[in-house]
C-alpha cells in the first residue's frame, strides 16, 4: 500500500498520484496541514471523484482511521481492545474524530460504579450496581424506534447519545465491566446479541433491554421468538471472539450502507471484515459484487474468482460465473 502524505502545497505538488487517485493507494492530509490547505485538497478530491469508484480509494484522515484499526486488531484476540476497536471503526466514518477523549468517557463511568465497589463484592453484585449505573443513572437503553440507524453501531454515537443497538450496547457494558474488575464476554446469541458474566452458575446481561437473563431464560427467548423452527443449544452461549465481534459490528454497517444503496461504504466494512477474517467466502462474493454494482470491474473479477476458487461448492456459483464471463469481457483490455 503506498501512502502520499500531505503537509503543505510543495507535498501537494510532489504527490505522485494521478489527480491523488491510484487504485488501493491512500492520500492523507496531516493533521498539521493548515485549513485552507485541507479544502483545496478536498475539493480536488471531489473534482477527480466525478465518474471514478469511491471504493479506489481513502480520503484524508480515513486513512489514518484504517491503520490505526489494523494496528489494534494485530494481536492476540483476548489482546485486543474492542472499544478502541470500534472507535476506530468510527472515525473511519467521522473525520477528526480520535478515541482518547471516549475512553475517558468510559473510565468516567467506570470510576462511578467503582465507588461503590468493596474488595469483597461478588461479581453478581458488582454486575447489579453497572446496570444500575448505565441503565438507571446514566439512562443507556436500546434505540427500538431507529434501529437501523448507523449511529447505533458507531461506539462514540452510542456514549454520546446513550442509545444503540444489542451489540453496541454490549461493547459498551464489557469495556465498562473490564475497568471496575467484571469477568465478561461476547456472546452472539441469535437475535440479539449478549454479554455473558462469569459467575456460577453463568449469568447473561441484554444490554438492549437492560435485563439479566440465566441460561433458561435464553432458551426460553429463542423459543419464543424462533418456535421450533430453531432448537436451543447451549453452543449458542459459547463466547465470542473479540474479532467474531468486530466483524458482527462491521456486518450490520454493511447491511446498513447496502440498504441504502451507499455501496463504497459498504465495501469499506468488507474490507475490514476480511483482515479480521482473510478469505470468508461470503464476504468475498458481497465484495465482488458490490464491486460491480461501482464499476470496479477489476476488484470485482478478482474478489469473485477468489470466492469460485476457495467455495466451489457454492450454490451461488453458477450465477457467479454467469457475473464473471461479463467481467473477464469487461478487463480484457487491461491484461
Amino acid at each position: 500500500m503506498a501512502v502520499c502524505i500531505i503537509h503543505d502545497f510543495e507535498d501537494l505538488l510532489a504527490c505522485p498520484f494521478e489527480g491523488f487517485f491510484f487504485a488501493r493507494e491512500y492520500v492523507v492530509v496531516h493533521s498539521d496541514c493548515d485549513h485552507a490547505m485541507e479544502a483545496s485538497v478536498k475539493k480536488q478530491l471531489l473534482r477527480d471523484a466525478i465518474g471514478r469508484s469511491q471504493c479506489d480509494c481513502l480520503v484524508m484522515t480515513q486513512a489514518e482511521a484504517r491503520a490505526r484499526f489494523l494496528e489494534t486488531i494485530d494481536s492476540p484476540d483476548e489482546e485486543i481492545d474492542l472499544a478502541e476497536a470500534c472507535l476506530w471503526i468510527s472515525a473511519e466514518a467521522n473525520e477528526g474524530l480520535t478515541p482518547e477523549p471516549y475512553c475517558e468517557k468510559l473510565d468516567g463511568l467506570a470510576e462511578s460504579v467503582r465507588a461503590e465497589i468493596e474488595p469483597t463484592t461478588s461479581v453478581a453484585d458488582r454486575t447489579a450496581l453497572l446496570n444500575e449505573h448505565l441503565f438507571l443513572e446514566h439512562g443507556y437503553r436500546g434505540n427500538e424506534n431507529e434501529y437501523y440507524d448507523p449511529q447505533n453501531s458507531y461506539l462514540d454515537c452510542v456514549i454520546d447519545r446513550k442509545t444503540g443497538i444489542p451489540i453496541s450496547l454490549a461493547i459498551l457494558w464489557m469495556s465498562v465491566a473490564q475497568r471496575v474488575g467484571i469477568p465478561a464476554y461476547g456472546v452472539g446469541f441469535p437475535g440479539h446479541f449478549l454479554v455473558g458474566v462469569e459467575t456460577d452458575p453463568a449469568i447473561f446481561v441484554d444490554a438492549f433491554s437492560a435485563v439479566v437473563l440465566t441460561a433458561q431464560d435464553c432458551e426460553e427467548r429463542l423459543r419464543a421468538i424462533a418456535g421450533d423452527e430453531v432448537k436451543f443449544s447451549p453452543a449458542m452461549l459459547a463466547p465470542s471472539t473479540r474479532r467474531q465481534t468486530l466483524a458482527r459490528v462491521l456486518r450490520n454497517l454493511k447491511q446498513i450502507h447496502i440498504r441504502s444503496s451507499n455501496f463504497a461504504d459498504a465495501v469499506a466494512c468488507i474490507d475490514r471484515i476480511l483482515a479480521l477474517d482473510p478469505d470468508n467466502p461470503n464476504e468475498l462474493r458481497d465484495r465482488g459484487v458490490l464491486h460491480r454494482s461501482l464499476e470496479c470491474w477489476s476488484f470485482a473479477r478478482e474478489d469473485l474468482e477468489r470466492f469460485v476458487e476457495i467455495a466451489p461448492t457454492s450454490p451461488d456459483v453458477k450465477n457467479i460465473e454467469l457475473i464473471l464471463d461479463e467481467l473477464r469481457v469487461r478487463t480484457a483490455h487491461i491484461h
